[in-house]
């Protein structure tokens, strides 16, 4: 509901908008946000269309911090959906996009998607480790939004590579910073 209140707040039409200075850098993050959120909700063709509006905006809008969001957020939507293809390929858009624009916590969440990606693919050793790097990456930064979810990826991974102790030590830690925090995404 509040994602849907801020795309119609920045409309085109909207007497609020002129008073931005990103003129619709709201409305894009708000469509690129509710894409994750419906697809939460089990919406998923609805989802990619919302995602698909915001990344079409925040390319129209050219603004690097918007484009490298929209397309982060659009990248973590093909990974939920488990579209290992479509993570991989927004993945290096967004680590491209992120890279050049120096935005660490872009870049580290799409070097984490590439490397679940790799792994999916059957390059699990490298996969791997990139998903790796970019957790430490992450951590570093002092984000901490998702990170039980990041974690589940991992221990996920740990396990595809055969190493059930350590995933199942990862996904204890998951859970237990997800009691702690209350995200249980």
């Amino acid at each position: 509901t509040h994602l849907e209140q801020g795309i119609a707040l920045d409309a085109p039409t909207s007497p609020s908008r002129q008073a931005f200075h990103y003129l619709g850098h709201s409305r894009a993050m708000s469509l690129a946000y509710l894409g994750r959120t419906l697809w939460l909700l089990g919406y998923p063709d609805q989802a990619l269309q919302r995602s698909q509006e915001g990344l079409a905006l925040a390319h129209t809008l050219a603004i690097p911090m918007t484009v490298s969001q929209a397309q982060g957020m659009h990248t973590l939507l093909h990974q939920v959906r488990r579209e290992i293809d479509d993570t991989r390929e927004w993945a290096e858009k967004t680590i491209l996009s992120a890279t050049e624009h120096g935005f660490p916590y872009w870049l580290t969440l799409a070097t984490m998607s590439k490397g679940w990606a790799l792994a999916q693919q059957g390059h699990v050793d490298a996969g791997g480790t990139q998903f790796n790097q970019g957790l430490a990456g992450y951590r570093s930064t002092g984000a901490k939004l998702g990170l039980s979810w990041l974690l589940a990826l991992s221990g996920e991974l740990a396990g595809k590579t055969g190493q059930h102790e350590q995933g199942s030590r990862i996904m204890t830690e998951a859970l237990t910073l997800a009691e702690q925090t209350g995200e249980w995404y």
